[in-house]
């Protein structure tokens, strides 16, 4: 009888850390997929997003490319303190690419009448 109760605890142990393990792990898969998820984009693999993204780098050189070639002939007609490269274009499509917020509608308080 006690060597009954000896198997029974044991396999009731082994049982229980074999189930502590099945859940650690899976614990540690999902975690690992989420991580796996959240780093790898998935979204690149798209076409309308590879062409998005393309085009958007394409115009960033052209900016560029347009900035250098007012600084080289700025040089060669010896005007460098009067030019500035910032311009009011770049700041405007800064302001562009923020998210829009949503805004709160505002109740319209209907004026009493008296009565």
């Amino acid at each position: 009888m006690n060597n009954t109760s000896f198997i029974t605890n044991y396999l009731k142990n082994n049982s229980e850390t074999e189930l502590i393990d099945l859940v650690q792990s899976s614990c540690s898969l999902v975690v690992t997929l989420m991580i796996f998820v959240k780093v790898f984009d998935f979204s690149s693999y798209f076409s309308s997003v590879k062409a998005h993204r393309l085009k958007a780098k394409k115009e960033k050189e052209k900016r560029e490319f347009e900035k250098m070639k007012v600084l080289f002939e700025a040089m060669k007609n010896n005007e460098l303190d009067v030019l500035s490269l910032s311009t009011d274009d770049d700041e405007e499509k800064e302001d562009d690419n923020r998210l829009k917020m949503t805004r709160k509608k505002k109740k319209q308080t209907l004026p009493e009448s008296k009565v």
